[in-house]
């Protein structure tokens, strides 16, 4: 079935998923701030009590008396804190998450190549497996929850409970509302894929954009964990990004932010697929650049092979990386313009950026950027490893399990 629509349903307000199986010591949930306690640790552990206390803003008795609860639950768990200076004597004692606790499944869609990933607290892959995915939301849901019981016995007992799942998509999803409300990949209109899911596993789930899953990956498991404002752009199949504003991801009023793929870099260029002309997808994705290559006369089946013709100074290759590495950079500098981040991380899926298109968009960047705002600005590459996505989704349903309800 293609052209899936489901009548939406409606949670309250910031109601991401039930949480009612995220639980402490006996059954008891998790309250607010022990989740927020959990989550600081799970980022910066091992942390002594007292940085937690600054961290969370509460007393260090405070502190001290939601950590007993929380190492009675086994949800986390005291380990020597590393030695600073020329300290003699036993270590000082900190707090760390309990990595057989619990663990995170996440599931990426709409790619040829689909995964499903097991993911602990400290964001190490348990175990990683290919999933093939029908084409509707019921089949899908479906598989997801046939493969998790094999999973999950192969872990074994000791790898703890799993907490929660997390499932990646391209289009326009309101997590608020754990819905898909359009995905032209997938031909998708207002699918509940969480409450799906949820409903056939048994476990917490949620649903988001595949670029908020890339985001939410860097700020709880990579290298934007101490970082508070920041964008992860993903260019590959297609062009992603999302926004962490003041510590907290930024979906925007409809779950829309984000969608660079289709800011207009050139009004009088190709058609894309979305309506318009010249958007940055038919630009700078894999398909566009492969598709301009052979217009070109270009015999290549990879990009790298373009980088490799512009480095021997073939006239179009050199134009098809120029081309598309300025347009990626001057949405970079809009990007800084208007929420002035940290720091922009380039997660590259599917291998299409090489030195030379690095530098393209550093040069570019690093000229239209104010002075001012690029002296403290951080502009970072990346190669997605294997799994990306799916660890990345994974992210999400543990991100949404330490975050307060």
């Amino acid at each position: 079935m293609t052209g899936a629509r489901h009548k939406p349903t409606r949670n309250g307000p910031g109601q991401l998923f039930d949480a009612t199986g995220l639980c402490g010591e006996g059954g008891a949930m998790l309250n607010d701030t022990q989740r927020a306690m959990v989550q600081a640790i799970a980022t910066h552990g091992p942390i002594s009590r007292t940085d937690l206390a600054q961290t969370l803003e509460l007393s260090k008795p405070a502190v001290t008396g939601l950590a007993k609860t929380l190492l009675q639950s086994g949800i986390i768990l005291e380990a020597p804190l590393t030695r600073t200076g020329p300290r003699q004597g036993r270590p000082s004692i900190g707090l760390c998450a309990n990595p057989r606790f619990g663990y995170f499944a996440g599931v990426s869609t709409a790619r040829e190549k689909n995964d499903i990933a097991l993911v602990d607290f400290a964001g190490r892959v348990l175990m990683r497996k290919p999933l093939s995915l029908p084409a509707t939301p019921e089949g899908v849901a479906d598989r997801i929850a046939g493969a998790l019981p094999g999973m999950s016995a192969e872990l074994g007992a000791g790898a703890g409970q799993l907490l929660g799942i997390g499932v990646s998509v391209s289009g326009l999803v309101d997590p608020g509302n754990r819905i898909c409300r359009h995905s032209a990949l997938l031909d998708w209109h207002d699918v509940p894929l969480a409450d799906l899911v949820s409903a056939r596993a048994g476990v917490p789930a949620i649903i988001a954009n595949d670029a908020n899953t890339a985001a939410t990956g860097e700020k709880l498991f990579g290298s934007a964990r101490e970082e508070d404002d920041f964008a992860v752009i993903t260019v590959g199949d297609g062009i992603g990004c999302a926004s962490f504003l003041g510590g907290k991801l930024y979906t925007g009023h409809n779950g829309g932010a984000g969608e660079i793929a289709h800011i207009t870099v050139d009004p009088n260029g190709r058609p894309c697929r979305c309506g318009k002309r010249g958007c940055l997808d038919t630009v700078a994705s894999r398909g566009a650049m492969l598709t301009a290559a052979q217009e070109a006369g270009l015999t290549i089946t990879e990009l790298g092979q373009i980088e490799q013709l512009a480095a021997r100074r073939d006239p179009q290759a050199l134009e098809l990386i120029h081309n598309a590495a300025s347009a990626l950079g001057m949405v970079i500098m809009q990007i800084v313009h208007i929420h002035d981040p940290k720091s922009v991380i380039v997660v590259d899926t599917v291998g299409a950026m090489g030195h030379m298109a690095r530098a393209i968009i550093r040069q570019t960047v690093a000229t239209h950027v104010l002075p001012e705002m690029s002296r403290s600005f951080d502009l970072r590459f990346t190669v997605a490893p294997e799994g990306f996505w799916s660890i990345s989704a994974a992210s999400m349903a543990a991100h949404q399990f330490f975050a307060a309800a």
